[in-house]
C-alpha cells in the first residue's frame, strides 16, 4: 500500500497532473489513476484485488466537501468521491488537503492491525511501527 502511494505521487509529479489512490472496499478493489478531466482513459492505471480477509477504514477524515468524479462508462473503473475515499496527489509533490490522515488495514478478526498515516509534512505516507497513531504536529 505504501508503495501505491509512492507511485500515484511518482506519476502525479512527472506527468504534472493530480492522481488519485482509491480503495473500494464493497468491492474488494483498489488502484491509481489519473484524476478525471484530464484523459478520456488512463492508460497507466492499475487496479488490484483486496485480500478477502482484510478490512480498510479510513480514520482523520477531512470535512472538506469533495468534488465529483467522472464516470467509468469507458475505461477502468474510475470511482468518485461520493462512493469512496480517494488520497489525491498533485503535480507538486503533495498529498491533496480531501486525503484521508490515515488509512487501517486489519485482518477480519481485527486482533492485527497496520495503521498508514501522513507524515507531518503532507509529502508521503509511513506505516505507523508502533501500532498507536502518533500525535499530530
Amino acid at each position: 500500500m505504501v508503495a501505491l502511494t509512492r507511485y500515484g505521487q511518482s506519476r502525479a509529479v512527472s506527468e504534472g497532473v493530480p492522481m488519485t489512490l482509491w480503495i473500494d472496499s464493497k468491492r474488494g478493489i483498489y488502484g491509481v489513476n489519473e484524476e478525471s478531466g484530464y484523459d478520456d482513459v488512463d492508460r497507466k492505471a492499475v487496479e488490484f484485488n483486496l485480500a478477502k480477509d482484510l478490512t480498510v477504514e479510513f480514520a482523520d477524515m477531512p470535512s472538506v466537501p469533495p468534488p465529483v468524479g467522472r464516470s467509468s462508462a469507458a475505461g477502468p473503473y474510475v470511482p468518485s468521491r461520493r462512493t469512496v475515499p480517494l488520497i489525491r496527489f498533485t503535480p507538486d509533490g503533495y498529498i491533496g488537503d480531501t486525503s484521508p490522515q490515515t488509512i487501517v488495514l486489519r485482518d477480519l478478526k481485527g486482533s492485527e492491525a497496520l495503521w498508514i498515516s501522513q507524515t507531518a509534512t503532507r509529502l508521503n505516507y509511513e506505516i505507523e511501527t508502533n501500532g498507536f497513531q502518533r500525535a499530530r504536529r
